[in-house]
């Protein structure tokens, strides 16, 4: 489970890639994209599994935390993702899609 892995076991190094596919509730999504995405690179990817209307939950977790001035981009098999350290990205600040 993603709240069992420890900071120890993650090491201090930056991830090129941070693949997030948990729980599809809301709460969860947003908990585990929130811990994990600060674990990507700048210019890495975070992303993600299940960015469809069947998890709406995992949609409103994403919208929430995608960084203002970032690009959220959708592929197949409801795989989303976006570039850690994008143009304006303020960790403190987000940009939920209207």
């Amino acid at each position: 489970r993603s709240e069992d892995v420890t900071e120890h076991e993650i090491g201090g190094e930056a991830f090129d890639c941070v693949f997030v596919d948990g729980l599809h509730d809301q709460q969860s999504a947003f908990r585990d994209l929130s811990r994990y995405a600060a674990y990507a690179r700048r210019g890495g990817l975070v992303a993600g599994h299940d960015y469809s209307l069947e998890f709406p939950g995992v949609v409103e977790a994403v919208h929430s935390l995608l960084p203002k001035g970032c690009t959220l981009h959708v592929g197949p098999d409801s795989v989303f993702w976006w570039l850690s350290g994008c143009a304006d990205e303020r960790s403190d600040e987000h940009a939920p899609l209207e």
